[in-house]
């Protein structure tokens, strides 16, 4: 629908009586000008969608539970252990998410590992180590195939890197910032990993609510872009804004790897 709407616009601009390198310049910029118009009308983010708890999977495996099995067996690799795995209970999304909670019993650090499909495909992937702070937030590091338009909470010290990483260098670079930050604190245990999810959607709701990102109604199951969230959306997705967003994660994570008593790998944007 998005392409053939897309396909309608490009068509009329050349139709304009304008000039035609005019209707080109407007062409090239489209995605600019016009996507704002297509995430208003069109981006939607759930809200209070049930929760299950699934177990693994066994034998033969889709592509995309088959990579889940790996990150969850380098993890394990690591002395994590698994609390559990959730998706929605509904499919009222096009892309399906299951997310696998994984725990340190010496470091209490948790990590998280999903996987998006689409119509059977994987269309996306991502991991994520967490540790609490003293003060009441947390040290995020993570790495994702899935681009994410929104900064994460402003107290959170979050590295997100985009793009996978090999599990065991994320850790090290998680270790490290853990180490030097003296607020660092532990992790309580988690035991019921549809509960801690439902939390950090019920947080993360709140959060887009008060960014001025998104609006919502008591009737509405889903959160839907303001204005200025299009416009944001849309900016953080494209080049060169996208490309220096993600500059300063990549190069922090490169200063606290080589500071690091272990070094590590040179890691490219």
């Amino acid at each position: 629908m998005v392409l053939i709407l897309t396909l309608a616009v490009t068509a009329g601009l050349f139709a304009l009586p304008i000039p035609w390198y005019a209707s080109a310049a407007l062409a090239v910029l489209l995605p600019y000008w016009f996507m704002p118009f297509v995430i208003y009308f069109t981006q939607k983010y759930p809200v209070g969608i049930p929760l299950r708890a699934v177990v693994p999977g066994y034998g033969e495996l889709p592509a995309a539970q088959q990579r889940l099995e790996e990150m969850v067996t380098g993890l394990k690799d690591l002395g994590f252990a698994e609390v559990g795995r959730v998706k929605p209970l509904e499919d009222v999304l096009p892309q399906q998410m299951t997310v696998a909670l994984l725990q340190h019993p010496q470091t209490t650090d948790l990590s998280m590992v999903f996987v998006a499909e689409q119509n059977g495909v994987q269309v996306g992937e991502g991991l994520l180590f967490s540790r609490s702070r003293t003060q009441g937030n947390w040290i995020h590091t993570a790495c994702t195939t899935v681009h994410q338009p929104f900064p994460p909470r402003a107290d959170d010290d979050a590295v997100t890197l985009p793009a996978m990483r090999p599990i065991e260098e994320m850790w090290a670079l998680h270790q490290a910032r853990v180490a030097a930050d003296p607020y660092a604190g532990r992790n309580t245990t988690v035991t019921d990993v549809v509960a801690f999810q439902q939390e950090i959607e019920r947080r993360d709701v709140s959060r887009h609510l008060a960014s001025g990102y998104w609006r919502g109604a008591e009737t509405d199951p889903f959160l839907r872009p303001t204005p200025q969230g299009a416009l944001f959306m849309t900016w953080r997705s494209l080049p060169p804004w996208k490309q220096l967003m993600q500059r300063p994660h990549v190069k922090r994570a490169q200063e606290i790897l080589s500071r690091s008593s272990s070094g590590g790998p040179a890691i490219q944007p």
